[in-house]
């Protein structure tokens, strides 16, 4: 049990601290992220193509920007089941089906 008092949140510094969160206190490594190479996080709306929207972090853009979908999980075909056609180049899908065709009885 953690004695009363003590907090679960350590200081953001680099080094060495003891945590007592849990059953046990343990001793973790805690590294500062380096300042001025991480890209800029912000909030921007996503408009699905059936007009429903969103917010999402991102890189993209700028904060507040909205992006505007032209495919999304709700009409693409891998998603939705749509048709798909097998192209046969060279004619390699109709010599798989020759050699596996004993496959579909």
């Amino acid at each position: 049990m953690r004695p009363s008092g003590i907090s679960c949140i350590a200081p953001p510094e680099p080094g060495i601290r003891k945590s007592l969160c849990g059953a046990f206190p343990a001793i973790e490594r805690v590294f500062a992220m380096k300042q001025g190479i991480h890209p800029d996080y912000h909030m921007i709306n996503v408009v699905m193509t059936d007009g429903t929207t969103f917010k999402t972090r991102t890189t993209w853009g700028k904060e507040g920007d909205t992006m505007n979908l032209d495919i999304d999980p709700k009409s693409h075909p891998a998603w939705t089941g749509g048709q798909q056609t097998l192209l046969d180049r060279g004619g390699r899908v109709s010599k798989f089906n020759q050699k596996f065709s004993f496959l579909n009885k």
